[in-house]
This record gives C-alpha cells, structure tokens and sequence, in this order.
C-alpha cells in the first residue's frame, strides 16, 4: 500500500465467520499498536462473528503493517472455572468425611451404651441368683440346742441374725425300759411345733 508523505491512510482489517467473537490486534514494525490508536467493531450472523478494525496511519517513512485476530483467551475462564470446581469438590470432600466420622462415633456411642446396659442387668441378675441359691430352714434343730438362728438377707446384702427361743422338752423315758435295758423310742416335740424321733440305747 503506497501513501503519499504527509498524508493519513485507513487501513482496513476484517475477520469474518468466528466463534467465538476474534480478537484483533494491529503490529507496525514487530511493535504492537495500543488498542487506543484503532477501532473494532463485531456483528454476530448466524452463530458467528464478523469483525472489522480499521487503523489510521501516516506516510512518513516506510512501515510493515499488519493485522491479526486470534480467539479469546480462553486459558483464565478455564483456570478459574477449574479453581471453583476443585473448590467445590474439596468441600464436599470434607463434608463427606465429617458426616462419615459423625456417623462412626454414633455408632460406636451406641455399642457402648447398649454393651454397659447388658452388662449392668447381667451383673443384677447375677447378683440376684447368688443371693437366692440357698434358703433357710427354720424347722431344724441340732440336739441339746436350745435356740437357733434364722438368718435372711436384706436389701444390702447383709446378713442379719434373729434368735428364736425354742423350748426344750425332757426326754420322756419308760423307766422300765431303761432298767431292762432296752432300746426304746421316744418323740420330742419342739417349740416350731415339730416332732423329733429319737431312738436311745440305755445301757
């Protein structure tokens, strides 16, 4: 292109059918023109972009002019978009984790609750079985004794001792039988109401 010297010329650069909408930029002599020193303009036809920039420059001196158009830079968007969806997974991430731990200790809380709960009611009825393995007697009496104790246990576990006076009735022998020296069998009856068989050898 041929300018006469002291005159301007419009140089005109035009991008037609992109997607999406091209960038375009002017460099004279391997120096890029500030965006200020030029103007760009777009349409959209059909889905795509057609853009024109028009340069206005002066014949001084032979130059090297030209136009370029490149697509957006896409690399920032995907970048950030790329951050919020790292961020947003590593959020659920730790939400996942929590409400995982969460769960474990309920449950571990629970087995530990319901293990002491068997434990306890084990250890009672233990307790209770060990105190009711035996039961007293009241209607024994050991010979020439003349009370007994009755022993029974409380709430606490304690023994607690109660004497009853029984009394002793003589042993009724046929005196007879005693000097002939016979074995003979006598009844005693004590005081629970009781009756003893005694047999007595008199020699």
């Amino acid at each position: 292109m041929t300018v006469a010297q002291g005159h301007q010329a419009i140089i005109r650069c035009e991008a037609s059918g992109w997607f999406p909408k091209p960038t375009v930029s002017w460099v004279l002599d391997g120096v890029v023109v500030d965006q200020n020193s030029y103007n760009s303009s777009s349409e959209a036809l059909d889905g795509l972009y057609n853009s024109i920039s028009l340069l206005t420059v002066r014949g001084v001196n032979s130059v090297q002019v030209k136009c370029l158009a490149s697509p957006p830079d896409w690399t920032v968007l995907i970048a950030v978009v790329c951050s919020i969806g790292g961020f947003a997974l590593l959020v659920l991430l730790i939400l996942g984790i929590v409400f995982c731990c969460k769960r474990r200790k309920e449950a571990k809380s629970s087995y530990q609750k319901e293990m002491g709960r068997t434990r306890s009611q084990i250890q009672r009825s233990g307790g209770a079985v060990e105190q009711r393995q035996g039961k007293d007697n009241p209607a024994y009496v050991i010979d020439g004794q003349t009370s007994v104790t009755h022993s029974e246990f409380n709430d606490s576990g304690y023994i607690q001792t109660n004497y009853t006076k029984y009394l002793e009735i003589p042993d009724l022998v046929n005196r007879n039988q005693a000097a002939n020296g016979h074995a003979s069998a006598y009844n005693t009856l004590g005081g629970t109401g009781v009756r003893k068989h005694r047999h007595v050898t008199i020699v």
